[in-house]
């Protein structure tokens, strides 16, 4: 009983010093949920983890204490991964770092007996990682894919451009809005906190996530589906603004209640104290051995710690050698939206538009790969296709985007280069500048975006003309390092 008090006290202190010595990433993970709706939900993960563990609180006390030695290394990678993401400015690694350590040091001090007693609320705890917006650009084509498919069922007769949905009453646009992700995070959140309360079976809760991760998805298509069906049959007025809204938030209460229900019919409430019967009483581990957990772990969070805000600081003096540029493309019909940078360039080579931004160094809120950073206005358009095409030791991306105002689309190329290499993929584009910065080679990057107005039909002339323009630039560039 008193190594378990010791080792709550450790716990705890241990996590205040660790929040203190990251006060500014834990600012930054409250503000990302603050200011998308998005992750609203996860301003609720942690009071429902300490409810949860609160409901089996005699089990700290009754579990014997067995600090788990190999955990130590799970906590250095978490805090590695948090290093990472300081540097590749990605917050993803920086967040789940944040999430990931008060987790992973429960492990290391109380041992998996105790874990395994605790291991919902702890993995519980990853929902409050902001991630999923990734996920908009998919789900708005699986929303168009859906309804425009059982509009064609009902034999309405339907022409899809990109996110833009056309039927004889009038034109709909599926915006991001309309994607669904935020009931599906708080679904796929629901359906795991419903499957561990009604279902025993790891198997029968794992197919019940499932559930709750393809029933918001085809409900969400439904739903577009009534909406274009409500502006067809009654008004246009009823099916935008404000009714749009009230609308959705009806029919996804519905949704929510048949998850309920469904959770109900198939499983049985179970009482919390059911899934865990405590062993006897036995003696824990001495102060001692509390403390060769502990001190490693105080000595990971000052290493991490220090490492980070040595890093910071060596960054904000090379971002002052700048001027930062913007570009919202407010004075013309297509440019891509860009925050910050240090070098804009411009030109036209007949029809085709070129820009050229520069990042010579990054840090927090200038950065080369930010989803601030867009290489269109998406008020003005929307993706209609997307794919690679490839170059002479290289790899050319291109989308075409279709106009709201049903302006010729246009075909856009584009890659990205760091320390004189090519990439095309945005991941591999961020691990590129993590090795330059590393290594001292790159401390920023380079985006080069070109566009083509093309008439129907002349979509494969334009990527061949869009190419050959392409390919004589990177051989005039050579391996120029931006």
């Amino acid at each position: 009983m008193r190594s378990n008090n010791v080792a709550l006290l450790s716990y705890g202190a241990i996590l205040v010093l660790w929040a203190l010595l990251s006060w500014s990433g834990l600012e930054r993970l409250v503000h990302a949920w603050s200011v998308s709706t998005t992750y609203t939900h996860c301003f609720f993960i942690y009071p429902i983890v300490a409810w949860l563990i609160f409901e089996r609180r005699k089990h700290l006390f009754i579990i014997p204490v067995t600090p788990w030695w190999p955990g130590l290394v799970l906590v250095a990678g978490a805090l590695s991964i948090g290093y990472v993401g300081s540097i590749a400015l990605v917050n993803f690694f920086s967040d789940l770092s944040l999430v990931l350590f008060p987790a992973l040091a429960f492990v290391t001090i109380f041992g998996w007996r105790m874990s395994k007693c605790y291991c919902f609320p702890l993995a519980f705890s990853l929902f409050a990682l902001p991630v999923g917006e990734e996920l908009i650009p998919q789900l708005q084509q699986v929303t168009a894919d859906i309804s425009v498919a059982i509009l064609r069922l009902v034999d309405i007769p339907v022409f899809r451009d990109g996110l833009y949905i056309d039927i004889p009453s009038g034109r709909f646009h599926v915006a991001e809005a309309c994607s669904g992700v935020r009931f599906l995070i708080s679904s796929v959140m629901m359906g795991a906190l419903l499957g561990y309360f009604y279902f025993r079976r790891w198997r029968s809760r794992l197919a019940f996530l499932l559930f709750s991760i393809a029933v918001p998805i085809l409900a969400n298509g439904l739903r577009a589906f009534m909406i274009i069906i409500i502006g067809h049959g009654i008004s246009m007025e009823h099916a935008s603004g404000f009714d749009h809204l009230v609308y959705g938030w009806v029919f996804f209460a519905l949704v929510t209640v048949f998850m309920f229900v469904v959770a109900a019919k198939l499983g049985r409430m179970r009482p919390l104290e059911s899934e865990y019967q405590a062993a006897d009483v036995a003696d824990g581990p001495s102060l001692n051995a509390l403390c060769r957990v502990g001190l490693p772990l105080v000595a990971l969070i000052v290493i991490a710690t220090a490492a980070t805000w040595q890093y910071q600081q060596r960054s904000q003096r090379l971002a002052q050698l700048g001027l930062p540029l913007q570009l919202d493309g407010a004075d013309k019909p297509w440019s891509p939206l860009i925050k910050n940078a240090d070098r804009i360039n411009y030109q036209t080579i007949g029809q085709i538009e070129r820009y050229q931004i520069d990042y010579l160094s990054e840090t927090e809120g200038k950065e080369l790969i930010t989803w601030q950073n867009q290489l269109y206005q998406p008020e003005l358009w929307t993706l209609a296709d997307s794919g690679r095409s490839g170059l002479d030791g290289a790899t050319l991306g291109w989308m075409v985007i279709a106009s709201a105002n049903r302006a010729e689309p246009r075909l856009l190329g584009y890659y990205y280069q760091v320390a004189g290499n090519i990439y095309i993929s945005r991941m591999h584009t961020k691990l590129a500048q993590l090795l330059g910065k590393m290594t001292g080679r790159d401390y920023g990057g380079r985006l080069v975006v070109y566009a083509l107005p093309f008439r129907s039909g002349e979509l494969e002339q334009a990527k061949q003309t869009l190419v050959e323009q392409i390919q004589r630039d990177i051989a005039s560039l050579g391996s120029h390092n931006p």
